[in-house]
């Protein structure tokens, strides 16, 4: 259940299915098992994960809904952080929701809401894992990094990250 709630607050979308391309699902068919409940190590893909240094830090999604048009114009910005730490553990939290239209602003303070487990790569696959560290089961995505940019994307969902430490 908890990697199920990482993977929602990474995405903030309802996803049925995790992304896989033809090539990937050929290549690891066996990680269809994964969302049945199996554990890494009882698929024994550990051997060929690693972490790739280029994520280890603190990286922000900034999601900006908006609605309206003229004076019924509002707008909803809510920031959502990853810290991928060199030891393999992430963590992830929902930073301040602000919203603002013609008459009124807010702020919603997140308070205290992070979750951990840990993480790994396939660099040769453009996966990354996250791996609930109680039951060890685990979920993955495929990611991009240039720079301080990192893309995650699943489905038709698109997500940039910046790195901010």
């Amino acid at each position: 259940m908890r990697i199920a709630y990482l993977f929602f607050l990474l995405f903030l979308i309802n996803c049925e299915k995790l992304t896989r391309d033809e090539d990937i699902k050929k290549e690891i068919t066996q990680l269809d098992t994964v969302s049945k409940g199996k554990s890494v190590d009882e698929l024994n893909i550990k051997k060929t994960m690693e972490l790739d240094e280029r994520l280890i830090g603190t990286w922000r999604y900034t999601e900006v809904i908006n609605s309206g048009l003229g004076a019924l114009y509002t707008s909803m910005t809510t920031d959502f952080f990853l810290q991928f730490k060199e030891n393999g553990v992430v963590i992830n939290w929902q930073g301040d929701s602000y919203v603002g239209s013609k008459d009124a602003n807010f702020n919603s303070t997140a308070g205290n809401n992070s979750q951990s487990g840990k993480w790994k790569t396939d660099r040769d696959k453009g996966l990354l894992y996250f791996i609930d560290s109680v039951t060890n089961e685990s979920v993955h995505t495929k990611y991009y990094v240039e720079n301080n940019r990192m893309m995650l994307s699943n489905d038709n969902k698109k997500q940039v990250y910046e790195r901010i430490e």
